[in-house]
């Protein structure tokens, strides 16, 4: 790809889940666009700081994610590796350029930036991560126009294991991207546009069908629960099985100690009467031969 500056990485083998919620159900590996609207400059920045790939920046959002593992933020990347600081710079300065010149909407709940998460497919060889998050990020530069896109940061630092509230199942997560947008439509802030259902599942296709495509695997896995919770309310749900099943795993240990315990009882009773029994017997026998 002409005129992209990759910082590098290794991938590691890492895997984080991202679920998007579609009018009621939730598609397990495809773009999420919930919790993702910014409403003004220090929305979008903080959005931005918590991004960021930088070690400093990462091990400061972990004390309020417990998913990252600050360890592995060197294998983070961006796709044209900016800073925090040069992020807020092309955000700000796209913003102005927009009120300059034409952009109608000013209102104070405006959203100024949108981020997309994306997935890696559950199919794809580790070493084809990178290659398929650039691919991505083209496709998205292009979708909403170079002029209004911020960069993509790619987190392998967030995989964790997590259990599933319904089949009470251990699965990975998935390393995921942040692409970040301003969205503009014809010069105009219009963050209704970007995030309508029938745009966010043409998206998905689009990024479904050049994954097949380029990559010989599916993005989307098909699979869908019905549900109206949301992503934050999910994860909740998930902490709260596996802290069920903890809970489970350790009333069956004490169980299983408490069987031991009756069946040590039951041996020291039968000891404790064959003794007593073997005492009555030599207290008789004294008897007689007294």
């Amino acid at each position: 790809m002409k005129n992209l500056k990759i910082t590098y990485c290794d991938p590691l083998s890492l895997m984080l889940c991202s679920l998007y919620r579609d009018g009621g159900e939730i598609r397990v590996a495809s773009c999420k666009f919930e919790g993702g609207k910014c409403k003004g400059p220090s929305d979008a920045k903080a959005h931005m700081r918590h991004n960021d790939i930088s070690p400093y920046r990462r091990a400061v959002a972990s004390k309020k994610n417990k998913h990252i593992d600050p360890s592995r933020s060197k294998y983070n990347f961006s796709i044209l590796g900016l800073s925090y600081e040069q992020c807020a710079a092309k955000y700000d300065d796209r913003i102005a350029y927009l009120d300059s010149h034409g952009n109608t909407n000013k209102r104070k709940d405006r959203v100024t930036m949108q981020i997309i998460e994306i997935p890696v497919p559950a199919d794809l060889p580790r070493e084809q991560y990178r290659p398929w998050f650039i691919r991505v990020f083209e496709l998205l530069r292009d979708k909403y126009g170079e002029e209004n896109t911020i960069d993509m940061a790619v987190h392998y630092d967030e995989e964790h294991e997590y259990r599933d509230p319904e089949t009470k199942e251990k699965h990975w997560s998935r390393v995921h991207g942040h692409h970040m947008i301003i969205p503009a439509v014809d010069g105009k802030l219009n963050g209704k546009s970007i995030s309508l259902r029938k745009n966010m599942k043409a998206l998905n296709r689009e990024v479904e069908q050049m994954t097949q495509a380029e990559f010989g695997c599916a993005f989307m896995t098909g699979k869908k629960t019905k549900s109206i919770k949301t992503v934050e309310e999910l994860k909740q749900e998930s902490e709260y099985a596996e802290l069920f099943y903890q809970l489970e795993q350790q009333k069956k240990e004490l169980d299983d100690f408490n069987d031991k315990l009756r069946s040590q009882q039951v041996a020291l009773e039968k000891k404790f009467e064959d003794i007593r029994a073997r005492e009555e017997q030599a207290a008789r026998l004294q008897e007689q031969a007294a």
